[in-house]
């Protein structure tokens, strides 16, 4: 087989080393100098405050097995046989940046704290060096031991959904009566945001912002038998107002509007007939004082029907004719 050397200094390159051949051609034409100069990874997330981070989203999702009996396979939390990977996004596009696959049968925050680790060290792969990095998460990861493994570097920033499990629904309403901001979208909704600071497991306590709705009637102003209650909780470490924690986690923060088209809308067609206006067939039609009745003889409408279903009319008065006869019978 027909084999090569390259030297280069003290490298020794063969045949066999295609990807370091690769980088070292790649060296010399300059290339990874300006591969080096292009925009990390993600865009950041600007906040009011002037936080900027790369964003980090971990989830679960299910990945359906319906056929075969293979190993790991099990009943998922959407009751569904296959597997519960875990996956890690990272910045506004939505790079996977992580992905481990696990049986069916395993809870969500099982190997959580390990995988926030692995995803970490991945990650300064991609992003600037000293970039904060911004974790978000569901509830189904809310446990003193994620909030811990976050919080091994100091620079990064987190919003875990906080699940009430055993907190009653009147205690969240309690608080939201006392701390939070009432407002009102619309007649029968009620909408109250704040913060507290909460026990986080063997964490201590930890900022809390929460969001409660009330709803006695829906958008078209149906009553409700007894008002809808719906509590949104959030742990954070970040100093931004609740508004903007809320905001962050849904992805949903301002941006810049989008560019206005600058085109000129087209002008609707008019759909009152014109008088003097001959119609398809050659047909006049008239429209007298009160609106445009009887404007469009019976053989102009059957020969648009016939152009419409694809046949080609050989004649008005044929149509016209089958039109009379139709209304005969």
């Amino acid at each position: 087989m027909f084999g090569f050397e390259v030297r280069a200094g003290d490298e020794l390159l063969t045949s066999s080393s295609g990807l370091a051949l690769l980088g070292l051609q790649l060296r010399r034409s300059g290339l990874s100098r300006l591969m080096d100069g292009l925009e990390a990874i993600g865009r950041p997330e600007r906040t009011s405050g002037g936080t900027i981070a790369i964003s980090l989203d971990m989830d679960t999702t299910v990945l359906e097995e319906l056929y075969g009996k293979k190993e790991g396979v099990g009943c998922t939390y959407q009751k569904v046989l296959g597997y519960t990977p875990m996956l890690t996004y990272i910045g506004r596009e939505g790079y996977i940046l992580d992905g481990e696959l696990r049986p069916g049968v395993q809870h969500s925050q099982k190997g959580t704290p390990g995988a926030i680790r692995r995803a970490r060290e991945m990650s300064e792969g991609f992003v600037a060096p000293g970039t904060r990095l911004l974790w978000r998460l569901d509830g189904g990861c809310d446990s003193a031991d994620t909030v811990a493994a976050i919080e091994e570097r100091e620079s990064d920033g987190y919003i875990i959904v906080h699940n009430r499990h055993r907190e009653s629904q009147d205690l969240w309403l309690r608080i939201a009566y006392g701390r939070g901001v009432k407002s009102e979208p619309r007649p029968g909704k009620t909408v109250w945001i704040g913060e507290t600071q909460r026990l986080c497991g063997d964490r201590g306590r930890r900022r809390c912002v929460f969001r409660v709705t009330k709803r006695t009637c829906d958008p078209t102003g149906q009553q409700f038998l007894e008002p809808k209650i719906e509590i949104r909780l959030f742990w954070t470490n970040l100093p931004e107002s609740p508004e903007d924690i809320i905001s962050l986690y849904a992805d949903d923060y301002p941006r810049p509007p989008p560019s206005r088209c600058t085109r000129r809308p087209r002008s609707r067609p008019t759909s009152r007939p014109r008088s003097g206006v001959k119609g398809r067939c050659g047909h006049e039609q008239q429209e007298d004082e009160e609106g445009p009745s009887r404007a469009v003889p019976m053989t102009c409408l059957a020969a648009d029907s016939s152009r419409i279903h694809g046949h080609r009319a050989r004649s008005c008065s044929r149509i016209a004719r089958t039109c009379s006869s139709s209304l005969g019978r």
